[in-house]
Formats: C-alpha cells, structure tokens, sequence
C-alpha cells in the first residue's frame, strides 16, 4: 500500500512539473511573442535584417525546397555561422533553441562600430541574467555588461549584444538610425543605407518571393518590355530597362562595387588598360534617339584565350523599324572595323584580339545589337525574339538562370585560383570546396525581378529561387 502511495504521488510531481513547463512554454510564447519589432543599433548603420518570427524564418529557409535542391552538394550552408555562434555563446544553435532564449523578434545589424544583434529575449534568459548580476556581474557606467568577448546591454527590455563595446554603446545612444520596414507577413526583411538606400522582402513560399524598394530612378513606359524573354539561347544573366541611361548607371554601380573586390580590381585595371590601347569612346550625342527598350545579356566567359573574354550583347528595341544610322558609330575605332553580313543583316566586326574577341555591330528589324564576338552575333542577328512580354507597369527586369551562373562562375574561379589570384585561396581550395557550392547555387533555378519606376525609386517584386520548370522562358 505504502509503495502504491509513492507511486501515485510520483506520478503527481511529475504530472505538476509537465503541467508547470507547459504552462511557462505558453507564458513564454505569449511573452516574447507580444514584442514590437524594434532594433536598436547605431546610427551609422548600413545594413539590417530583421524578422519578427526568426526562429521560424530560419527553419522555412533550411526546410524549403531551395535548400533541398542544394543539399547534396552544400549540405549546410549556414555552418560556418553556426560554428561561430556556437563558440562564441557555448551553446549549439537551432531555431528552437533560438526562441527559447532570445524569443521571436530579431535584428541583425552591420555598422562602421561592428556588427551585433537585438532579440526581446524570453523569461530564461532574462533570470539567468539577473541572477548572474546578483553575484557580481554587474553593468559598467554605460549599462554595458560582458559575457566572454561579447558586450550586452538592456534597453527598453530588448537586449543588444555585440563582440564590439563601441556597437552596443552607439547603440544605446542611437535616436536617428534608419527606421525597419519588416512587417509579421514576411519571413524577414533586408534593408541598407545610402545614397541608393532600400529594402527586400523574403516571404514563404516556393521560390523565395521577393518584395521591396530601392532608391533608384529609371524611366516609366507604356508599351510592355519584351526583350528580358527575347534573347535565343540560355544567357547568365539579362537586365532589361526602357532607357540605356537606366544600365549605363547600373554599369557605373556594378563597376564601383567590383573595384572593392581585390580579386576583380585586377582584372578591371586591365580592361581600362584595353579600353585606352583600342581607342573606345563614349557614344555620340542622340545615339540612344528613339530606343523603346535596351538589354544586355550574358553569355559565357571563355579563359582558353589565357584571360576571361566575355561573350556578351547589347541590344536596343525600337518601337518601330530601327533607323539605317548606325546608333554606335565611333564607339570603336574605324581603323579596325570590317563590313560583315550575318543572314542578310549588314553590320561590321572589328577583330580586336583575333575571332577571340571580336565586337560586332549588326542591324535587324527593330534592334541594333552589339555583341562581343561574331560566333554570337550570328544567333543574336535575326534572332531576337519578340516577346513575351512582361506586365504593362514592369520597366526595369533582372533574369539569372543560377545553372549557367554555377557554370560560368565555376570556369571562372578556376582560372583565377590556376593563376593564383584568389586572396588566400588556391586551385586546390577552388577544387575541393568552392566548386561543390557553386554547383549547389546552380541547382536554385532562375531569379526573377520585375520593377517598376515610381518617381526616383523602383518598386520591384519577384523570385530569388523560381524552379527550372516554373521560371518564364
């Protein structure tokens, strides 16, 4: 009878303790769960992620089928973050884990002090910290705390916690740092400052769908783009826009962007070098007259030459027949230029660097092309397609098929990592690692995003990851 007792009253205390841990989980839940999204970070920040529910925007990103399509040649590829935040907290980290002790609410931020984070931490968390500051650990004059070789502060009941002290501390005094625009329907949200500054949203879905805004001008339009869907073949990549004005700035971007990387400085020292030796100038006064719509497309980048050579095209549309007037004359020197004809369409091929390289200029129906070589021009003149076109309000289109990305990028790194300049990394290293991720990213499908000109910004949406069978041809 007396073990019977013990047994029933076992059986109680365990009963109490499961009834007492459900009953904290759903206090714990409702606790962090009833935080505003808010981040403090410093003023000078330049770029935030942000989600109300980061815990679960984790786990959708590493569940999806993205990361599925990925996972036999990347099976983690969040593993080196991980791995660090696993040393520098001694805990593994998971999304279950994160919800426990740092709740729903995140924000991750980058500034010139450092970089750091802002979580509205659940009752765990909150105890152990007031427990530990009972036996000692006490803030400094700043309200600054440290916890190995990271420093936290409490604000507002939001914690904010940094490897640097100057991060936590301008985050403490921050009253003007950009305002977050993430909202509960999306898993997270990206945003940056600047004289470009802007944001993007990634909401759950197949494809990783996009939404966002960027300060960014380009012309309005009323007839529909066609050429981002018109290019024969399979490009790397395409953008599209109703003015070549609209590229020529996003070349200019792309161009400043390349220069910081110290593996593609290099290469663009040369090709000013070139530019400079072949005499190219910049286009005449009114050459772009009566362009309904402009596109370049990549190709390939062929290293056999001994340098990565691109096959590329520039094409503009007019909305009617295109004028007998050659729009690029004086671009390249005429010195080297030789009357060329491809399937009845007259232009002229200037042989820089032999059939390697080789700029083609070549007029038919309603585009004037430029293309890099003659082999591409021969598919490009005449075969141009005329559509299908994009939504009627689309005036800006950005298309990368991730497979020819892989590919290219793959021969590309090779060919850097062969002449060994790669900082830090060589051949052995393009081979054994950077190879398999490449051919992860390839297996993304194809990045869609379509924007639209409002006043001096582009209001786009789109996909990041569109399955090969359901991305636009």
């Amino acid at each position: 009878m007396r073990r019977k007792r013990k047994i029933i009253t076992g059986w109680r205390v365990f009963s109490l303790v499961v009834a007492a841990l459900i009953a904290f989980s759903i206090y714990n839940a409702r606790f962090v769960a009833s935080a505003p999204l808010r981040g403090f970070y410093p003023d000078s920040t330049t770029l935030a992620l942000s989600s109300w529910d980061f815990p679960t925007a984790w786990r959708s990103v590493q569940t999806g089928p993205e990361f599925k399509r990925m996972r036999e040649d990347w099976p983690s590829p969040f593993a080196p973050l991980e791995l660090e935040a696993r040393l520098k907290t001694g805990i593994r980290p998971t999304p279950s884990r994160w919800r426990l002790w740092l709740g729903n609410r995140a924000v991750f931020a980058i500034a010139p002090e450092g970089e750091g984070v802002t979580a509205y931490p659940g009752l765990l968390l909150r105890w152990g910290d007031a427990i530990r500051t009972k036996l000692g650990a006490r803030p400094d004059t700043d309200g600054i705390s440290q916890y190995g070789n990271n420093y936290y502060a409490w604000h507002n009941g939001y914690l904010v916690a940094s490897p640097s002290r100057a991060y936590v501390l301008a985050a403490l005094n921050n009253t003007n740092a950009l305002k977050l625009v993430s909202n509960d329907s999306v898993l997270f949200t990206v945003q940056w400052a600047g004289e470009h500054e802007g944001h993007i949203h990634v909401a759950k879905g197949a494809g990783f769908p996009v939404s966002g805004e960027v300060k960014f001008a380009v012309r309005d339009g009323d007839l529909p783009l066609t050429l981002p869907q018109a290019w024969p073949g399979k490009p790397v990549g395409t953008i599209s826009a109703r003015d070549t004005g609209d590229l020529s700035r996003i070349a200019a971007l792309l161009h400043e962007a390349a220069a910081d990387v110290e593996s593609m400085a290099h290469g663009l020292e040369i090709v000013d070098t070139l530019a400079n030796v072949w005499r190219i100038q910049s286009p005449r006064a009114g050459w772009n007259a009566g362009v309904d719509q402009v596109s370049i497309a990549l190709f390939d980048m062929d290293t056999r030459a001994g340098v990565p050579i691109p096959s590329a095209a520039y094409t503009m549309r007019y909305a009617d027949a295109s004028p007998e007037a050659n729009p690029f004359e004086g671009i390249l020197d005429a010195a080297y230029s030789i009357p060329y004809v491809w399937d009845k369409n007259p232009g002229t091929m200037f042989p820089l660097v032999g059939m390697e390289f080789s700029p083609c200029i070549a007029r038919s129906g309603r585009e004037w092309t430029l293309a890099t070589g003659e082999a591409l021009m021969t598919e490009l003149a005449g075969g141009m397609a005329d559509g299908p076109a994009c939504a009627p309000n689309v005036d800006i289109a950005l298309r990368v098929s991730w497979s020819e990305f892989a590919r290219v990028a793959d021969e590309v790194t090779l060919w850097l990592g062969e002449n060994e300049l790669l900082p830090r990394r060589n051949i052995d290293d393009v081979r054994g690692g950077i190879a398999a991720k490449l051919k992860a990213i390839g297996a993304l499908g194809t990045l869609q995003i379509d924007g639209e000109a409002r006043g001096d910004s582009v209001k786009f949406s789109g996909h990041l990851a569109s399955a090969a069978e359901d991305a636009e041809t």
